[in-house]
């Protein structure tokens, strides 16, 4: 009897984290905001640009978000196939 108590207390806890999964998933999904930390994302960019030229380029604001905007749906597009 105590095997049958402690399965399905397992299951009970593997459903809420499946659950809790999925709650998180669909908040992300409504969410609007951006997935990667902007200060990060910033740092990878200049580290590239960096590796690829000479020269210290300095990019605007609009421009990181843009670019980080276009990041993300490239990063999200590929994920979901």
């Amino acid at each position: 009897m105590t095997s049958w108590n402690s399965t399905s207390a397992k299951l009970r806890r593997r459903r809420r984290r499946r659950v809790k999964v999925m709650r998180m998933i669909f908040k992300q999904q409504l969410s609007t905001d951006l997935v990667l930390p902007k200060v990060s994302f910033g740092r990878l960019v200049r580290e590239v640009m960096a590796t690829f030229g000479d020269e210290v380029v300095n990019v605007r604001g609009s421009g990181m978000r843009a670019l980080q905007c276009a990041a993300e749906e490239h990063l999200t597009e590929m994920f979901s196939q």
